[in-house]
């Protein structure tokens, strides 16, 4: 390691670092450049989740069917076979909120990739190597598993409508 100077009290110690140094500083990132780099990763996320709500807004005649199929007889008896709404711009509301929940639902696979995207480069190998339950690019089933998820939610929810019928 290099030694200051003593005929020059005005050195500072970057001038004298060595060539350990300058390739760890090479690779280390800023804290600007951190939240830079966590700005366009929260960015990212957030187009995922408007472009998922924007989907779902199409179909959200299907979901809320889908969403009420559960109800007891009884709600039906009251409502007339129709959700009540109270306010004026409720009926509206409830539907941005139930895109808005189910954009943030297809979007989940895109946000924990940001995630892990964010994460990942600070990390040792050893523990990359024990993150590999959430490491999604060794995971080409990810997409299948998230779907058969999906399917296995929609079964359940027409088995409980079914018991429930009975």
């Amino acid at each position: 390691m290099a030694t200051i100077d003593q005929q020059d009290p005005m050195a500072t110690v970057d001038e004298y670092s060595t060539d350990e140094e300058e390739e760890l500083d090479e690779s280390a990132m800023s804290l600007v450049d951190h939240l830079e780099e966590l700005r366009w990763r929260i960015f990212k996320s957030i187009i995922a989740v408007v472009v998922g709500a924007i989907a779902a807004f199409f179909f959200r005649v299907q979901i809320m069917t889908f969403l009420t199929w559960p109800l007891p007889k009884t709600a039906d008896q009251i409502g007339k076979g129709k959700l009540i709404v109270t306010g004026l711009a409720e009926g509206f509301t409830v539907f941005l909120k139930l895109s808005l929940a189910a954009g943030i639902l297809l979007a989940i696979p895109v946000i924990l990739y940001q995630i892990w995207a964010f994460v990942a480069p600070g990390l040792y190998d050893k523990e990359k190597k024990n993150s590999r339950s959430i490491h999604f690019r060794r995971h080409s089933a990810l997409p299948g598993r998230y779907l058969a998820w999906l399917h296995r939610a929609a079964i359940s929810s027409a088995v409980a409508r079914q018991l429930r019928i009975r």
